[in-house]
């Protein structure tokens, strides 16, 4: 039993570690990777936010992985920023969080259609898209058919 459940095939026919990414994900990531100037700095919305360091070797500026380790307070605040960061659906919103924050990213990764915040799905409005596109604070850098990467000016 041991060993389906590290395989991620646990007795019940779920998995143990539910995926947070997929191929449009990574082809986002290698987008970054290849396309941005390693010292840029981007916010993630959603669960790809855990991965994206990895693939992207980018800097994310909240992400609560990883700072679990330093301390329950830095821990608790960036999994706030994070979760209210993520779950935006409009220009108004990132911005506000952003200020109210002082969060300065150079890119913003943004999921479209369904995504999950810690877990739990949430769904991209499509005004989020037109908002960013409609701003002047933000350019349209990449796009494919689930991710939506904006500059920020």
């Amino acid at each position: 039993m041991g060993g389906l459940y590290v395989a991620g095939s646990p007795l019940h026919g779920g998995t143990s570690q539910p995926s947070f990414i997929d191929n449009e994900d990574m082809a986002a990531m290698d987008w970054v990777k290849k396309e941005t100037a390693t010292d840029a700095e981007f916010i993630v919305m959603g669960d790809a936010a855990e991965w994206f360091p990895y693939f992207a070797d980018r800097t994310i500026l909240v992400s609560p992985w990883g700072v679990e380790w330093d301390s329950s307070k830095k821990y608790k605040h960036q999994l706030r920023e994070y979760r209210q960061v993520s779950r935006c659906h409009i220009e108004m919103c990132l911005s506000r969080q952003f200020h109210q924050n002082n969060i300065r990213p150079d890119y913003v990764y943004v999921p479209k259609g369904t995504y999950t915040v810690r877990g739990f799905q949430t769904q991209q409005r499509p005004q989020m898209r037109r908002s960013l596109i409609r701003s002047e604070e933000y350019q349209l850098a990449y796009e494919n058919q689930d991710v939506i990467i904006f500059k920020k000016n």
